[in-house]
């Protein structure tokens, strides 16, 4: 039991990890002739974030009756995870802006679809990890 809330606590912390991260450092939309900046990761972000939260919490509280030692789904999931959201990370921070316009309005694509992949792949990697434990019984 200890062991599962290690690696859950390692799932959902590395998903609001990034979540915050790309909140704070994502570039923000920038419109109009003076310029405003809002902050569209940091009022979007943390809906996927809240979907792939729900999709490890799901998964790792289900029972394991497989081949497959429980704590290696785990921990796999817990993996994929965070590798998972550091790359949403990255993408959401340092892909550059699309920019449109005579007064350039700056649109951060990046950071609007990155946060949607990353609660997409989380949610297939959770079923894939079912999917695998199933398929070797």
């Amino acid at each position: 039991m200890r062991e599962r809330l290690i690696w859950l606590s390692i799932g959902i912390a590395s998903i609001w990890l990034a979540v915050t991260l790309v909140s704070i450092f994502a570039p923000d939309f920038v419109s109009g002739s003076e310029q405003e900046h809002i902050p569209f990761a940091a009022l979007f972000t943390w809906i996927p974030g809240a979907f792939a939260s729900r999709s490890v919490l799901n998964e790792m509280v289900r029972r394991r009756h497989g081949k497959i030692e429980p704590k290696y789904v785990w921990a796999g999931i817990a993996i994929t995870t965070a590798g998972i959201w550091l790359a949403v990370t990255l993408v959401s921070i340092f892909v550059p802006r699309m920019e449109t316009g005579s007064d350039p309005t700056r649109i951060p694509i990046a950071a609007l679809l990155a946060p949607i992949g990353g609660a997409i792949g989380t949610a297939m990697a959770c079923g894939y990890a079912r999917v695998l434990e199933e398929g070797l019984e």
